[in-house]
């Protein structure tokens, strides 16, 4: 109560005193939640959608399902911005993964000596990634020729250029005779330097002439119109290159794991193959049950169904 300006008798008097209350600052709340079953995309993680189009690319179509045509009707009816968790059945916890969970798509590719080297899964789970065709091939790039002598266990070339050449390539010296490979370790000024992990166990000679130069691969990607290609691949992480990498920063359609081959370099890249299309993805659809959409809350980074929605406070209505 603030002090009277004027003296009057004791007693009780109104006083018009500043509110203490702040105003309300209503966010937004006209955000449609909806969880239910998808195409693809990922699986209990809301995603912020702004068109009808968007859904699609994210999710794609599937008319055996409610939540396709109940997204689209949102977005016809004048709807701007929606957040879709999509859910399957998936392994409980402590549960190994089986023919009735989701799974993704997949294949494996191995290596020269034919031991697994990379295994090439669709983006995200369902039978949509079963026609997702791959292939892979090897490169070349950049290549510079020996300017002094190399010797056995040497750890370092000289060259008569480094254009083109990075740590964490895989780089074949070679002469009439022989070759060796080596992964940059380091380069400096037309110099190439590489660890004991790759040893030169032949001598080179610079008048040979002796050719370095980088080995990588390719892996095409198509499903239907739409392809990918992701050219000068590396298998060391320290490569700006490195497939896994690369891939899961690029692409639409797939993820790349490394399965870390045993051959040593360069029998532990992906041989050759020829397009062919991923197999075993499973939608989980079939065994859903009501724990599949109401899901669980073991703390911020592992939620799933209705209970992913949790830390979403702008959203006014709920559909599922």
């Amino acid at each position: 109560m603030r002090p009277s300006t004027t003296f009057k008798p004791p007693g009780v008097y109104p006083s018009q005193g500043e509110s203490a209350r702040d105003e309300l600052n209503p966010g937004e709340c006209d955000i449609v939640g909806f969880v239910g079953v998808a195409q693809k995309g990922p699986l209990n993680e809301p995603v912020r959608l702004a068109s009808w189009d968007d859904f699609g690319e994210v999710f794609g179509y599937d008319s055996d399902f409610y939540l396709s045509a109940s997204v689209e009707a949102f977005f016809r009816n004048g709807g701007r911005s929606c957040v879709v968790v999509r859910v399957a059945h998936l392994p409980g916890e402590g549960e190994r993964l089986g023919l009735e969970h989701a799974a993704a798509a997949e294949r494996i590719i191995t290596d020269d000596w034919n031991k697994p080297t990379l295994r090439v899964l669709a983006r995200t789970a369902g039978r949509w990634g079963n026609n997702i065709w791959v292939s892979a091939t090897h490169s070349v790039g950049a290549s510079a020729l020996l300017t002094q002598d190399l010797e056995v266990g040497s750890g370092e070339a000289r060259v008569s250029s480094t254009r083109g050449f990075e740590v964490g390539q895989l780089v074949r010296v070679s002469d009439r005779d022989s070759e060796d490979y080596v992964i940059i370790t380091e380069i400096a000024e037309r110099t190439i330097r590489w660890g004991a992990q790759t040893p030169v166990n032949r001598n080179h000679k610079a008048a040979s002439p002796t050719r370095l130069e980088v080995l990588g691969f390719d892996v095409q990607v198509a499903l239907r119109e739409r392809k990918e290609v992701f050219r000068n691949l590396q298998l060391h992480p320290a490569s700006r290159r490195y497939a896994p990498r690369v891939v899961d920063a690029e692409s639409r359609l797939i993820r790349l794991e490394n399965l870390e081959s045993s051959s040593p370099p360069p029998h532990n890249f992906p041989r050759p193959v020829p397009a062919d299309k991923l197999a075993a993805g499973r939608d989980g659809t079939e065994h859903l049950t009501v724990e599949d959409f109401v899901g669980h809350d073991r703390g911020p980074a592992d939620r799933s169904g209705l209970w992913a929605l949790r830390a979403r406070d702008d959203i006014g209505v709920l559909a599922c």
